[in-house]
Formats: C-alpha cells, structure tokens, sequence
C-alpha cells in the first residue's frame, strides 16, 4: 500500500518547468527555430509586431525557396518597417475602426497582386 501511495503522489506532483535556454551576454532572445516555416506563419509575427522572428521566417523560407517572390516582397517590405521605424520602436495600439480599415486594405492588396500575377 506504501508503494502505491508513493506512485501516485508522485503522479500528482507537478512536473518541474521546462529548462529555458539562456541567452548569452548582448542576445536578445535564441533564433526562432520552426519546422516548416510559412509566409502565413511570417505574417503572424508580423500581427504581434514580432518583426525578427518575421525576418528569420521569412529568411529560412528564401534559403529553400529562391524563388518565392512572395516571401522576397515581405520580407523587404519588413526590413523596411524596421528600418523606419528604428527597429525598436512600439506602435501605439490601433482603435478597432483602423484595424478595420488596415484589414480591407490588406485584403485588397492580396487581390491585386494576386491578379497581376495570374494575367497572362
């Protein structure tokens, strides 16, 4: 009966955390590290004004993929932002009626690119 008490206190006991990586002296955060990274996965971070780990993303899909224009596009378009804004700077919120607008605008966007590329 002992033994079972133990096994099962020790099933109830919390697991200890996950050990973090520590980040060296001067580094910010590790890499991301991502098994399949997307240009959908790159825009994520880029929603959370995650702009390094869009950077990296968007990076590691040009190392495989060359060619991936659309990658290339947002990937300078992000280099861009972080060169206007200084990198380091955080946006002030925006109200629902601007993220509403930044949306359709975003949308719109898509469309017309997305026509330019399929006309022949």
């Amino acid at each position: 009966a002992a033994a079972f008490e133990v096994a099962a206190a020790q099933e109830l006991a919390p697991a200890p955390p996950p050990a973090e990586p520590a980040a060296g002296p001067g580094l910010a955060e590790p890499p991301v590290a991502v098994s399949r990274p997307t240009v959908t996965l790159a825009r994520l971070h880029i929603q959370q004004q995650d702009y390094a780990g869009a950077v990296a993303i968007l990076e590691q899909i040009l190392d495989r993929q060359p060619a991936n224009q659309e990658a290339r596009d947002l990937l300078e378009l992000v280099q861009d932002m972080l060169e206007a804004g200084g990198g380091e700077e955080q946006l002030p919120p925006l109200s629902v009626r601007a993220r509403k607008i930044a949306a359709l605008q975003r949308w719109l966007a898509s469309l017309t690119l997305g026509r330019e590329r399929w006309t022949p």
